[in-house]
């Protein structure tokens, strides 16, 4: 229950929610017990923990704006949409790292990514590309994939016009920073890449195109794409490992996509160190310097998250 963030919603809004939810129908199923082990099963704890991290001040901010849009998008995105509470570092307590606020957050298997104005330019993300992600979950710098397909599909692709660009505004700034360009990638003839080229065109290159630009709307583009062009290339390799899930589309969900295949079991550490390497220094302009052993790291996290056994 996000409310770090929600404790700042306005009354008007708070009565909104708990009238719609005393309007829902009710679910006929007897109370589940708590699973919470001793002591966090004791609810006195909470008095301490808030004393110590629920604060009244301001909720900080990822990007410098004082016109209406940003302010409403503040209220957007700090409070009712809490995007703090997946892209903010916690500490040891679980308390959001208030000092790195919105610079990425790991509290499941993949990464919730920097979306600080700087973060997010370094990038490459422009005001246009944010409001198309998530109005559709799809734009020209990537599609929304796991927690963040259900936040487009439940949540923003249902907010007006007007509210779409507020959020923009607030995560980019009233004068967003300039978008970098992709940086000038390695030539895919070097030697060192071969490995990775090989592995690239026998499974990628079919869905995402030999050069990487996908297919608009359907297959999202890879070179230039936000996730290749993180600096942490957790995400990516995840990604290769375990795959995607398909999303159908309709009037349930944004853009449909139509998923990837994990290769967990056809490829081993080196080699999928070599495929994320050659996609970050062909289609990201980042260093070719995924290892074995950062694969194998992951490769066990994705096991113990349920993804099937290493090979």
């Amino acid at each position: 229950m996000p409310y770090v963030s929600y404790h700042r919603m306005t009354r008007e809004d708070s009565d909104l929610i708990y009238g719609y939810l005393m309007n829902t129908r009710p679910v006929a199923r007897p109370n589940h017990k708590p699973e919470l082990p001793f002591p966090f099963n004791l609810r006195v704890l909470m008095f301490g923990w808030k004393t110590l991290f629920l604060s009244g001040d301001p909720l900080p901010v990822g990007s410098q704006g004082h016109s209406p849009a940003w302010l409403r998008g503040q209220y957007l995105g700090n409070v009712m949409g809490h995007c703090a509470e997946c892209h903010t570092p916690r500490g040891l307590f679980g308390q959001m790292q208030k000092d790195q606020w919105l610079q990425g957050g790991t509290l499941s298997l993949f990464t919730a990514p920097d979306i600080t104005a700087k973060g997010l330019a370094a990038r490459g993300w422009t005001s246009g590309g944010m409001a198309q992600f998530l109005q559709a979950g799809f734009s020209a710098h990537g599609s929304a994939f796991d927690e963040m397909h259900e936040v487009i599909a439940n949540s923003t692709r249902h907010f007006t016009g007007e509210d779409i660009a507020a959020l923009s505004t607030f995560l980019l700034g009233d004068t967003p920073p300039t978008a970098q360009a992709l940086p000038a990638p390695a030539a895919d003839t070097s030697p060192a890449l071969d490995g990775g080229r090989r592995h690239y065109m026998a499974l990628c290159a079919s869905c995402h195109g030999s050069e990487g630009l996908g297919r608009s709307l359907t297959m999202p583009p890879l070179a230039g794409n936000s996730t290749v062009r993180q600096a942490d290339a957790r995400n990516l390799v995840l990604a290769i490992l375990v795959g995607l899930p398909k999303h159908p589309g309709g009037s349930e969900r944004p853009t449909p996509l139509p998923g990837m295949p994990g290769f967990m079991g056809d490829l081993d550490d080196a080699q999928v160190a070599e495929l994320a390497s050659f996609m970050r220094a062909t289609m990201g302009g980042l260093p070719a310097d995924v290892t074995a052993s950062q694969v194998a790291q992951l490769r066990g996290a994705a096991t113990k998250a349920g993804h099937g056994p290493a090979p």
